[in-house]
This record gives C-alpha cells, sequence and structure tokens, in this order.
C-alpha cells in the first residue's frame, strides 16, 4: 500500500527526471595506424582565439573526451604529437511551417423532432440521437511553425612536428591530417553550451578512428544529472589506454 512518503517520493523522481533525446551524426577519418599519444588544441575558427572563454570551455570538453580514448594532454606544443584544431558552430533558426488536418467533435447532439396532433398542435418533441457520437463531424487545418538549428563540431588532428617545420615565406601550410572527426547534429535547442557535450559523447568512440561512413546515433539522457555528460565537463574520469584505429563501420 502507497502512503504519503511513497507518494512524494515518486512525485519527486518523475519531476526530477528531464529527459532530452538528441540526433547526433559523426564522420569521422583516420590513418589505418595512429601511435601519436599526446596533443595540444588550439583553435580553428578563422577569427578565432585561443584566450576565448567559450574556446576554452569547448577545448576543455574535447580534451576530457580525448582523454577517455587514452591520449594525453601537455602544455607545450613542442611536446605535442599532435595539433588539434578545434572549430564549431551553431547556424541561424531555421523555421519550417507545416500544415496538418485534425478532427473536429462535437455539435453531434441528435435531432430534435417535433410530435404534432392531427390539428397541427404541438403535443412534444424527441430528440434522436447520432449513430456514432465519437465520430468526428469534420475536420480542418492546423499551422505549425518548426525552428531547428544546424549545431557542428569538427575536430582535426595534425602531425605536431610538420607543423612546426620551418617553410619557405611562399610556401603552403598544409600540415599533415592524422584524423578527422565532424560531428553534426539538428534540434530545436540554440544553446550550443548545451548540446556540445551531448555531440562530443557520440564522438568519442569514433575519436582517432575511421567510422567508414557517417554514422547516426541516438543520445537520450537526463541534462541535469547525466554522469557521462558531468565527466566531460569536469574532467573526472578514469583513462583509457591508446589502442590502434578501429576497422572501419558498417
Amino acid at each position: 500500500m502507497f502512503n504519503c512518503l511513497t507518494v512524494m517520493i515518486v512525485l519527486v523522481s518523475l519531476v526530477g527526471c528531464a529527459t532530452s533525446s538528441y540526433i547526433v551524426k559523426v564522420d569521422a577519418i583516420a590513418e589505418a595506424d595512429i601511435s601519436a599519444e599526446t596533443f595540444v588544441i588550439e583553435s580553428g575558427l578563422k577569427e578565432g582565439n585561443d584566450n576565448d572563454l567559450r574556446f576554452k570551455e569547448y577545448s576543455k570538453i574535447v580534451s576530457n573526451s580525448l582523454q577517455k580514448k587514452g591520449f594525453k594532454p601537455v602544455a607545450d606544443v613542442k611536446l605535442a604529437d599532435m595539433v588539434v584544431m578545434l572549430s564549431y558552430g551553431i547556424s541561424d533558426p531555421n523555421t519550417k511551417t507545416y500544415t496538418r488536418s485534425v478532427p473536429v467533435y462535437g455539435g453531434q447532439n441528435g435531432t430534435n423532432t417535433t410530435v404534432t396532433n392531427n390539428y397541427g398542435q404541438k403535443i412534444g418533441s424527441f430528440q434522436t440521437q447520432p449513430s456514432n457520437p465519437y465520430a468526428p463531424t469534420g475536420y480542418q487545418s492546423v499551422t505549425d511553425e518548426v525552428t531547428t538549428y544546424n549545431r557542428f563540431v569538427l575536430i582535426t588532428a595534425y602531425d605536431a612536428k610538420d607543423v612546426l617545420k620551418p617553410r619557405a615565406k611562399n610556401e603552403k601550410f598544409d600540415p599533415k591530417m592524422m584524423w578527422e572527426t565532424k560531428v553534426t547534429s539538428t534540434g530545436s535547442s540554440s544553446d550550443l553550451r548545451k548540446v556540445f557535450p551531448v555531440m562530443m559523447l557520440g564522438a568519442i568512440p569514433f575519436i582517432g578512428n575511421d567510422s567508414g561512413e557517417q554514422q547516426v546515433i541516438d543520445i537520450d539522457i537526463d541534462d541535469e544529472l547525466d554522469s557521462k555528460v558531468k565527466e566531460l565537463l569536469s574532467g573526472n574520469q578514469n583513462q583509457s589506454k591508446r589502442f590502434p584505429a578501429a576497422s572501419k563501420g558498417h
């Protein structure tokens, strides 16, 4: 038998579970064998600044994601095996209008019939019921507006030695790419700070690996309580050992 305390606990549990659903798409490509272990992260944005507060927040999440794959951060690029360039962004709102038909109920009160005598005098009335009182009386068009945003995260790892090597004045800067992971997501949230760690959760299995083709991942999480999101934000996690790139997915 439920008591008052049990009911209160159930109600609190229901209120506290705010689950959100995300669809994250990951397209990753990598060399067949990656022996690099250490990395530094730099901004890959055209007008990016490594001291930008948003970049610092996002790069911390990426760094924690890389550490989950066994990579190790270093403070000096001269000590790094990889220079990881981080780019990210969100589109302007994309609003689409959809029209749908919905049934209209009500108004089915039957038919009023008046009874008269032979002299035309009213002696009573009765109401006939419709054959199906629960059937819709018709349909009406309803217009809905849906606004979505396209979010992306691009992580590209270059050979640090190739990045640092001296180049002639007119020589093109084209360092050797080691791997690249592209993450995209479309949804109703315009808050990239909220969605960014979720996108990285979907990307982690493919970082430094080759996905073979774009992978689509469905993620359902509790935005406030999910432990994996908290790990990416805080950095409190167990570091994995570094393994060679996985084979292509299907």
